[in-house]
């Protein structure tokens, strides 16, 4: 194991607190400062103001970008290694630098609830805004449930030793936990949580359950603490959302996701339709792995005989971006210049935090991406996955900064359109039953969490929401709703013996002190991925325009209009979600012949 990340963050800074990360410090405090000052000061939006809110609005995306961008660095350094208290008190410092930023959009915010509708509509089709016009939608938007200048102001500070402080501690938590891999007829052997994932996906059953019984006795260790985290994220949330005059806890993560709650409604009716598909598919995996029943920890287990043996660094990622090629030259093109400009750290290692992501500097026009590589499928997918971020913000690299904040439905398209890419190329490579067999259910795994793992979390967090508005929930409490969801989604394709009890303690999207419910969205770009990919079958490299102009307008319009102007899809009814469903419905058919030829 090397003992220092794989990236390249030089492109950054040279170095953490050299002259020119503390210079850059100081820029960006003296101009918040600065700012706000401005934006309290600003006249009534309409057209005659247009002289004063014109540079206003320049220098706050050129702002919003450096922000950005020091976000970007110490977010990856801290992955790297979470028990670097240097690096955690930058982090510290970083949260009172986005609680005045904060205070900068509260100010903006009032400026834009107060402009009448017709000075509002005349601005935004102004030529000079038009390309930002979204921004202001939904910043007007989110005025409607503001509190008072002040009370918003006090609440940006309060983040800092609260919600977020939760949220730090959490990270460090997860980032310095390990356990005792006890495999039975095996010496047992301290391994890092992040190794949990890749060890899950082994072919030996006693490795996998040996894995999640270790994982969970290290959660068991610190599930107090990992509950008051929960529990202090989740209060002052639902304080906020009442004082704010939110009508109900999810009104806030569609906002964010940006999709309405009619489109949720029609994506989540579908889903339970598909869940008796993919239960079925579960039962004949458990055929095919020879066990009665699968358990949780089972679910990533390589189905079949056929061993695909793991892949080092340099074969794996020659193979991904040649898949790339064979779909979109352009793709290709940018993961290999993502690889060999060092944008990934990959290799595992102590320190290094689970899970994996993309963060991108609109500054550099660059990405990076986080992630432990173990050889496997599943981690090429990953793989695939975050680069179809970092490709998502590589096309959006010219637009304005506010037109290249797309909302967490559409972020992730991309990157699950990668994930298609790489196991259509690899099962149409396939040279044997047991092969496809295996890429079969690679594939499938997807469309297991998505349409029963992810739907088990939203179903929990709901529940918690609910629990958590009358009183802190304690770890048993949160056992029993996290079992309960997980029941509830797989019935009985698991042994409900082997479910995962500290499933709302390992899973960091719980932990997220910026947005709740970040699991829904996973759901919505699952399917929406696997419309557009059907589409994309068929029609070949004539598809790729309208599916980069549809990245392209990712930030600079209302989801559902961004799919109907590219795709001609309505999101708010069933249909297309239902042909969505209907291409995994397919696979789970092929995949059950492929399983009975290899009997």
């Amino acid at each position: 194991m090397n003992a220092s990340a794989d990236w390249d963050m030089t492109p950054y800074f040279q170095e953490l607190g050299d002259s020119e990360y503390d210079r850059f410090w100081t820029a960006i405090e003296d101009d918040l400062r600065r700012l706000i000052a401005m934006a309290a000061a600003l006249p009534a939006l309409g057209e005659p103001a247009l002289g004063s809110w014109s540079p206003f609005l320049a220098e706050l995306q050129e702002l919003a970008m450096r922000i950005g961008h020091l976000s970007s660095y110490l977010a990856c350094l801290r992955a790297a290694d979470g028990t670097d208290e240097r690096i955690a008190g930058e982090a510290a410092r970083f949260a009172i630098v986005e609680a005045e930023h904060a205070k900068l959009y509260v100010r903006l915010r009032a400026r834009l609830a107060a402009a009448g509708d017709s000075d509002y509509e005349q601005v935004v089709r102004h030529p000079a805004l038009a390309a930002i016009a979204d921004w202001f939608r939904r910043n007007r938007l989110a005025a409607q449930f503001s509190m008072p200048i002040e009370h918003e102001d006090l609440v940006a500070d309060l983040e800092v030793v609260g919600l977020t402080a939760w949220s730090r501690l959490y990270d460090k938590i997860s980032a310095t936990l390990t356990f005792a891999l006890q495999v039975p007829g095996e010496t047992a052997r301290e391994v890092p949580i992040s190794l949990t994932t890749a060890l899950l996906a082994d072919k030996d059953p006693a490795v996998r359950r040996a894995s999640l019984a270790g994982a969970n006795r290290a959660w068991a260790s610190m599930g107090e603490s990992a509950a008051a985290c929960l529990n202090g994220i989740a209060g002052a949330r639902l304080l906020l959302h009442e004082r704010r005059g939110e009508q109900h806890f999810l009104d806030p993560a569609l906002r964010s996701a940006g999709i309405r709650r009619d489109t949720l409604d029609a994506l989540m009716a579908v889903v339970r339709e598909a869940q008796p598909l993919m239960r079925q598919y579960l039962k004949d995996k458990a055929r095919v792995l020879r066990l009665a029943r699968l358990g949780i920890q089972d679910l990533t287990a390589p189905a079949g005989q056929e061993t695909l043996e793991k892949v080092p660094w340099a074969a794996a990622t020659d193979r991904l971006c040649r898949c790339f090629d064979r779909f979109d030259p352009e793709l290709g093109t940018f993961a290999r210049h993502a690889i060999s400009h060092r944008w990934i750290d990959y290799q595992p290692r102590p320190r290094k935090q689970p899970g994996a992501f993309c963060s991108t500097s609109g500054l550099l026009g660059q990405s990076r991406v986080f992630m432990t590589f173990n050889g496997s499928t599943p981690d090429l997918m990953t793989l695939a996955h975050e680069l179809g971020h970092g490709y998502h913000n590589w096309l959006l690299r010219d637009r304005q900064v506010f037109a290249r904040r797309y909302p967490i439905g559409l972020a992730e398209t991309a990157s699950t359109f990668c994930e298609q890419i790489l196991v259509e190329q690899l099962l149409a490579d396939a040279e044997s039953p047991p092969q496809r067999l295996r890429l079969l259910d690679e594939r499938l795994l997807d469309a297991v969490v998505f349409l029963l793992g992810v739907p088990a979390r939203f179903h929990f967090e709901h529940a918690f929401y609910e629990a958590r508005k009358h009183g802190e929930v304690s770890v048993s409490r949160l056992q029993e709703l996290v079992l309960k969801a997980q029941e509830e989604a797989f019935a009985d394709a698991l042994d409900r013996e082997q479910l995962d009890a500290w499933l709302w303690a390992s899973k960091l999207h719980f932990y997220l002190p910026s947005i709740s419910f970040y699991n829904f969205p996973y759901i919505f770009g699952y399917l929406l991925t696997r419309g557009l990919f059907a589409r994309a079958r068929a029609e070949g490299a004539a598809f790729l325009p309208c599916y980069r102009a549809l990245l392209r307008d990712s930030g600079s319009a209302e989801t559902e209009a961004v799919v109907r102007r590219h795709v001609g899809a309505d999101l708010t009814r069933p249909d297309f979600w239902r042909a969505s469903v209907a291409e995994v419905a397919a696979e789970c058919e092929a995949f059950r012949r492929t399983s009975e030829q290899c009997a």
